[in-house]
């Protein structure tokens, strides 16, 4: 699986990282830059992806089950002076309802 530079988002904090990449016409998202931790993105509705799985195989991998369904979800957007897709939403914490913003980092 490729994960190109371009598409690479981020918090401030690593333990949140999230890694986007592509495999044909595939997208797939990577947290905390753990191979175990790979999930295949589908499309829900507009500029929103899913990375929702079965009940059976999130269990399996070892994750908390109990969030609700936005924290599934990832709303990109364009980010800067730039149609291109820039940034995402992801509502990861409970406390703050509206999500956080990932930025894509800039690699040189």
């Amino acid at each position: 699986m490729t994960y190109l530079p371009v598409t690479v988002l981020s918090s401030l904090d690593p333990s949140h990282s999230v890694f986007v990449g592509e495999e044909g016409v595939l997208l797939y998202m990577r947290l905390q830059g753990l191979e175990e931790e790979v999930y295949r993105l589908e499309h829900y509705e507009h500029d929103t992806l899913c990375w929702l799985r079965p009940w059976n195989e999130l269990v399996s991998r070892g994750r908390w089950v109990l969030q609700g369904p936005e924290y599934f979800l990832f709303r990109f957007q364009a980010g800067g002076d730039s149609d291109a897709i820039g940034r995402f939403t992801w509502v990861n914490d409970p406390g703050v309802p509206k999500g956080c913003l990932r930025e894509k980092l800039k690699i040189d």
